[in-house]
């Protein structure tokens, strides 16, 4: 079992992105869910605010660091 986060931050990603990527309260759960089915994960947070988006994840498997 492997732990990760990604995510953005106001602080290092433009606005235009973080709004391409900003995920609506009332699709948080179905965001969420679809993750989960994606990326192969047991488990699953999705963090969208004003200022970042986080995702964090249990994987069986994480190959590599991304930047």
């Amino acid at each position: 079992m492997k732990i990760f986060v990604a995510g953005l931050s106001y602080k290092t990603t433009p606005v235009e992105v973080r709004e391409k990527l900003a995920v609506q309260r009332s699709r948080l759960q179905c965001s969420g869910c679809r993750l989960k089915l994606r990326g192969n994960l047991s488990e699953v947070v999705l963090l969208s605010t004003c200022n970042r988006v986080e995702i964090y994840g249990v994987s069986p498997w994480i190959h590599g660091r991304v930047q």
